[in-house]
């Protein structure tokens, strides 16, 4: 938000945008789906554009209203079910792009090898989901097996999840999830192998 303004400050000094002043408003929905929606239906009137998006439960469920209202979106979301969207630009990989990128990375530069088995614990919903199609496919090309652990955004102690892929020999844990979840995962003792 600090870059935002910056750049808003320095627009505004060189007389704005066609002579109008930028002003950036901030609505802080705390990763609540009903917080965004709320306070999207307060700001949509009165604003050109949204250009930090936070968290793909949030842009799933402003979709319909922000392809309404014409809405030129940057969500901070990068689900491949975005792309397409007139009012919808992705700006970088979708999360199965990262997650083809990951397990390339994985065989290619720290052994991973046919008939082994990776674990990726991902968020119930678009994230989630997406990412897990990525793993899924590049695993598959791979010849590689993918044990996938499924979580909600409120879960925050990883332990059991750790323990089930550690029982199923895993030689990596991907990671679609947030940042309580992944150093959740991480404060775990390592995968076996």
């Amino acid at each position: 938000m600090q870059a935002q303004q910056m750049w808003a400050d320095e627009t505004n000094a060189k007389g704005g945008i066609c002579d109008r002043k930028v002003e950036i408003v901030v609505k802080d929905h705390g990763y609540d789906v009903q917080k965004a929606v709320t306070a999207y239906a307060d700001i949509a009137p009165d604003v050109v554009a949204l250009p930090q998006v936070i968290g793909s439960p949030v842009v799933a469920a402003l979709l319909d209203d922000i392809e309404r209202d014409r809405m030129l979106t940057f969500p901070q979301a990068w689900a491949a079910s975005l792309l397409g969207k007139d009012a919808v630009q992705v700006l970088g990989t979708t999360y199965d792009v990262d997650m083809i990128a990951a397990v390339e990375f994985l065989t290619r530069t720290k052994g991973l090898k046919k008939g082994d088995t990776i674990g990726h614990v991902y968020f119930e919903g678009d994230y989630g989901a997406n990412a897990l199609e990525g793993s899924t496919w590049a695993a598959e090309k791979a010849g590689v097996k993918v044990a996938g652990q499924k979580i909600q955004a409120t879960d925050t102690d990883l332990s059991a999840q750790v323990s089930a892929l550690r029982k199923e020999g895993v030689k990596a844990i991907l990671i679609s999830a947030g940042p309580a979840q992944t150093a959740s995962s991480s404060g775990s003792p390592p995968p076996a192998g």
